[in-house]
C-alpha cells in the first residue's frame, strides 16, 4: 500500500496540483459568479470536476513517464515506471483513468465535453508515446503540449458548466495558453542539456541557448499581458457593486487590477532575463528568493486571484466557505515553509 506522500509523489501531484489546478479555480469562481451559481450544485459538480481534472494531469504525467523510460535510464533520471514494482505503477494507471470516467460521466451530457475531453487525451498521449511522440518535434511539441495541459482544460471547464462556447471562455483559453506557454518553455530551457543528453529533440535543443532564452522573454511578455486580459475579463464579466455613500457602481474585482497594476509597476524595476539569465531575475527560478516578477507570474493568478474570487462567493452565499478552506489546503503546500514571508518581503522591498 502507498501512504499520502509516496502517493502524491508517484502521481507528481507537486508539480501540476498547487499552481495549475487552483489557476483552473479562476474559471471556476468566474463561471459562478457571472452566472449566480451559488446552489449545493454548483459546489457538488466544482469537487467532481477537480477530481476529473486532476486525473487528466496525472494521466498526462504518467503517458509522459512511459514514453520516457529508455530517455530517463540514459541519464540516470528516476522514473516512475522504473522505481515502482510495475504492478503498483500499472496499478495507480488503472485507478487513475477509471477515477476519470467517473467523474466525466457527470458532465458527458453537456455540448462538446466529450469531444474536447477525448482531444485532451489524443494530444496528452501522442506528445509523449511513439509513433508520434511530439514531445521531440520542436515547436509542434511545445504547441501540443500547452493545448493539453491548459487550453483544452480551460474549454473543458467552460463545457462542464454549459458556457462553451461563449466569448468569455474564448478569452480565458486565450489568455491560459499564454500565461503558460513561458513556464513550459522556461522549463525546456532549465532541461536542455538533459534532454540533449537524453536525444529528445525539444524546442529548447533545436533552438539552442540563447535563442530560446530570447523566446522566453518575449513569452514572458506575453504571459503578462494575457494576465491583465484576464483581469479585463473578471471586471468585465464579473457583476458589478453598487457604493451608496459614493453613489457609483464599481467592479467587484477593482483590487484584483489595482494589485496588478502595482505589480507591473514593480517589475519595470527588474532585469528582463536574456541569454544571460540569472537567477535574480528569472520568475521561475528562486535560488535568490522571491521577486516581482515571481509574484507577478506565479503567485498572483495561482494564488491570489482564485482566494479573492472564492471570498466574493462566500459573501453571496456563506456556504461557499467550503471552497475557501478547500483552496486553502490545497495550495498549503505553497504558502507556508517561509514562502508567505518571501511574497511579503518581496512586495514592500524597497527599490535601490
Amino acid at each position: 500500500m502507498l501512504g499520502s506522500r509516496p502517493f502524491l509523489t508517484l502521481t507528481r501531484w507537486y508539480e501540476w496540483g498547487p499552481d495549475k489546478i487552483s489557476f483552473f479555480l479562476n474559471f471556476f469562481f468566474f463561471i459562478a459568479l457571472q452566472n449566480r451559481l451559488f446552489s449545493s450544485r454548483f459546489r457538488y459538480d466544482f469537487f467532481v470536476l477537480i477530481g476529473f481534472l486532476c486525473t487528466l494531469a496525472v494521466y498526462g504525467y504518467l503517458v509522459n513517464d512511459l514514453g520516457d523510460r529508455a530517455s530517463d535510464r540514459l541519464i540516470g533520471k528516476r522514473n516512475v515506471f522504473d522505481a515502482l514494482p510495475s504492478g503498483t505503477a500499472t496499478s495507480v494507471f488503472i485507478l487513475v483513468l477509471l477515477s476519470m470516467f467517473f467523474c466525466g460521466t457527470r458532465f458527458v451530457c453537456q455540448r462538446w465535453f466529450t469531444a474536447l475531453w477525448v482531444s485532451q487525451i489524443f494530444l496528452a498521449t501522442v506528445y509523449s508515446l511513439p509513433p508520434l511522440r511530439l514531445k521531440g518535434r520542436g515547436w509542434s511539441g511545445l504547441a501540443v503540449n500547452v493545448s493539453a495541459q491548459f487550453t483544452l482544460p480551460t474549454a473543458l471547464v467552460f463545457a462542464a458548466f454549459g458556457c462553451f462556447p461563449s466569448l468569455e471562455m474564448i478569452l480565458f483559453a486565450v489568455c491560459a495558453t499564454l500565461i503558460w506557454v513561458a513556464p513550459e518553455m522556461g522549463h525546456q530551457r532549465w532541461h536542455l542539456k538533459m534532454d540533449r543528453l537524453a536525444g529528445i529533440e525539444t524546442l529548447a535543443v533545436r533552438q539552442g541557448y540563447d535563442q530560446i532564452s530570447r523566446q522566453y522573454a518575449f513569452c514572458l511578455g506575453l504571459s503578462r499581458f494575457a494576465i491583465g486580459l484576464l483581469m479585463v475579463g473578471f471586471m468585465v464579466g464579473i457583476p458589478w457593486v453598487s457604493m451608496p455613500a459614493i453613489h457609483l457602481r464599481l467592479p467587484s474585482v477593482l483590487p484584483l487590477g489595482v494589485f496588478y497594476l502595482i505589480l507591473i509597476r514593480k517589475c519595470q524595476k527588474v532585469q528582463i532575463p536574456g541569454p544571460e539569465l540569472s537567477s535574480a531575475n528569472d520568475p521561475y527560478c528562486l535560488e535568490e528568493g522571491r521577486n516581482p516578477y515571481n509574484i507577478l507570474h506565479a503567485v498572483f493568478p495561482n494564488i491570489i486571484c482564485p482566494f479573492y474570487l472564492s471570498g466574493l462567493l462566500m459573501c453571496h452565499e456563506w456556504h461557499n466557505v467550503i471552497l475557501v478552506i478547500f483552496l486553502f489546503f490545497w495550495v498549503f503546500p505553497t504558502i507556508t515553509r517561509g514562502k508567505l514571508a518571501e511574497v511579503l518581503k518581496a512586495l514592500f522591498k524597497r527599490e535601490k
